[in-house]
């Protein structure tokens, strides 16, 4: 399991070669990592981010369905970060409200490492307003669903946003 480092643990954190999950997506390693899951046609990749348990293994379990992709989860916004990483997806399911980085934060910064790699992010939210839709779309999210939520048409949805 990956910690986060305490304050005073950062420096000996650097000294030892760890980085961010920042630092590693921007990388030649993880670069050269992207490049061959490409090359080998991997299974596309859903990223499930809600602090709610419920949500995250519903979510899990329905999209566990489309026998064609690998799902993870997530429970907040460093937890993201390091999944974005390492896991590399496809598509990201964030929640809006989470505890720390709220999701449209999180959404603007997948946004930024991703940089030209395909990643498609839904938001999910249980507000229903204006706002949020039009808020989720300036910080670079394809999609935005309000919950609670339909599982067929949450399965429709990431069948299209993967396909196109």
């Amino acid at each position: 399991m990956i910690c986060q480092p305490a304050s005073g643990d950062v420096q000996s954190a650097r000294s030892r070669g760890l980085r961010s999950p920042e630092r590693f997506a921007r990388s030649s390693r993880a670069r050269r990592w992207t490049d061959a899951r490409v090359y080998r046609g991997g299974a596309p990749r859903i990223l499930i981010v809600d602090d709610d348990d419920n949500v995250r293994v519903g979510l899990a379990r329905a999209l566990s369905s489309l026998t064609t992709c690998e799902v993870d989860t997530a429970r907040d916004a460093f937890e993201a970060g390091y999944k974005l990483a390492q896991f590399r997806p496809d598509l990201v399911l964030l929640d809006v409200v989470m505890p720390g980085m709220g999701g449209l934060d999180v959404c603007a910064r997948m946004r930024r490492l991703a940089g030209s790699e395909p990643l498609r992010i839904v938001i999910l939210t249980g507000y229903d307003g204006s706002g949020h839709n039009e808020r989720s779309l300036i910080s670079g999210a394809d999609l935005f669903l309000t919950k609670p939520m339909d599982v067929d048409e949450i399965l429709r949805h990431v069948k299209d946003l993967l396909e196109g």
